[in-house]
């Protein structure tokens, strides 16, 4: 058909698609984890308890690790964040 994309590229450019919506969707879950544990840390603040603020940051430095660690993986491929 004239005027049509190959077959071949078409899929080309899905699976492309594809993995781009792979690798952010990793990020954008690790960032939700992230704003859920800066919500409880908050709600254990305004309600003093203590043991579960400080097991709660311990939670939140932890995934802050894993997220400055995805960002340094995409950096060493090359890649845009």
């Amino acid at each position: 058909m004239r005027g049509s994309i190959p077959l071949s590229s078409a899929k080309k450019d899905l699976h492309e698609v594809d993995l781009i919506t792979i690798k952010y969707s990793k990020m954008y879950k690790l960032i939700k984890e992230l704003q859920n544990l800066y919500s409880w840390n908050q709600f254990y603040q305004e309600r003093k308890m203590k043991p579960e603020m400080k097991k709660c940051q311990a939670q939140i430095k932890a995934k802050k690790q894993e997220v400055n660690e995805f960002k340094m993986a995409k950096k060493k491929k090359g890649g845009k964040i």
